[in-house]
């Protein structure tokens, strides 16, 4: 439990990430797989060949995407170094065990991005209003990747996002979202 409340206090991270939740989140997923390794190993081991398997038959060199970085608990990152000339990490924070990671290899690239572009609006949004703003996604400046994947994403994308909309429309009964009436009758 120390470990994990050094981590979140000295891990640099945008203010609407901590602010929502998401450095909460890391921390957390991070303290779940150590518990949890021999758990995790086959999920773990299963993501590698993916990626290792849709890299193969690509040429060497270009830029690589990984969406959702994470932790790189997920990400062959040494594979994926080796293989492409750039490799670009997005996600809304990266760890210091992240950072490390990356500065092993010189060529590897870590941008902080709300791959959504949804959080800062939905932040703006004043409480109790039933317009959801227009997201402004991340802009990726460069030559085109060569190969790109989604770590973490699909799974994860609406979950915060949701609960800053809940947050804000506590009182407002009309609100509703993917996981049903924001605001029950019993609260």
């Amino acid at each position: 439990m120390l470990r994990e409340a050094l981590e979140y206090l000295t891990t640099p991270c945008p203010f609407l990430a901590r602010r929502h939740g998401y450095l909460g989140e890391m921390v957390a997923l991070g303290a779940r797989h150590r518990r949890q390794r021999a758990v995790w190993e086959p999920h773990v081991a299963c993501c590698h060949r993916f990626i290792a398997d849709a890299i193969r038959d690509l040429p060497k060199g270009g830029r690589a995407l990984v969406a959702g970085s994470g932790r790189l608990i997920e990400v062959p990152l040494p594979l994926l170094a080796e293989r492409f000339d750039e490799v670009v990490l997005v996600d809304m924070l990266h760890t210091w065990s992240v950072r490390r990671a990356a500065r092993r290899f010189g060529h590897v690239r870590l941008l902080t991005a709300d791959v959504t572009g949804a959080l800062a609006a939905l932040d703006r949004m004043p409480p109790g209003s039933l317009s959801l703003p227009d997201p402004a996604p991340p802009n990726l400046p460069g030559e085109r990747f060569a190969f790109a994947v989604s770590c973490n994403l699909l799974s994860q994308l609406p979950i915060m996002p949701l609960d800053v909309i809940e947050r804000k429309h506590r009182s407002c009964p009309e609100a509703w979202c993917l996981r049903g009436p924001l605001c029950s009758s019993a609260g």
